[in-house]
């Protein structure tokens, strides 16, 4: 069994590398607050948008859907580069909202989410929850700075929440 990328693979995590040194370098998002550091973090619209031209945000996603169509495999090397690059955790809840979208056949969300424009953070339940149609309880907001919708999970299954205008 050969575990090492293909020529395939080196191209995505080479583009991708290519892409996420361009944005600047690691140093300025380190221990900075000010707009440096929150654009590369959270990510300003040039990171979505190139992360969206570039396929990211849907790689595991079928192509009649709108994604890319590759497999889990080229998704953990994107990932692998997205921690190297220090990513704010919103692409986790983006790339997984995008998934979550695809398999609920809301095509209109999806092109939205693919292409950038909506950003999706992660609710974690604190204490009891239910997530379905009536979603009740708690949630601590990770990585919703600038997202408009949240991803929420527990054992029964996951939805995507408007996230509440802050205040």
């Amino acid at each position: 069994m050969n575990l090492l990328p293909t020529a395939d693979q080196v191209q995505i995590i080479d583009a991708l590398r290519s892409f996420l040194q361009a944005q600047g370098p690691l140093s300025s998002s380190q221990g900075s607050t000010g707009p440096a550091g929150h654009d590369r973090g959270i990510g300003g619209a040039g990171l979505w948008s190139g992360l969206a031209e570039l396929g990211a945000l849907g790689l595991s996603i079928a192509e009649e859907n709108g994604g890319t169509g590759l497999t889990a495999a080229e998704e953990m090397l994107a990932f692998r580069e997205f921690g190297r690059a220090l990513l704010s955790p919103a692409v986790l809840g983006t790339c997984l909202g995008a998934r979550l979208a695809a398999h609920c056949g809301d095509r209109t969300l999806l092109g939205e989410i693919l292409a950038g424009r909506q950003r999706v953070g992660l609710a974690n339940p604190r204490g009891a929850a239910t997530i379905g149609p009536a979603t009740t309880g708690a949630f601590h907001l990770i990585a919703a700075q600038d997202a408009t919708l949240v991803l929420a999970c527990d054992g029964q299954g996951a939805a995507l929440l408007r996230r509440p205008a802050p205040g």
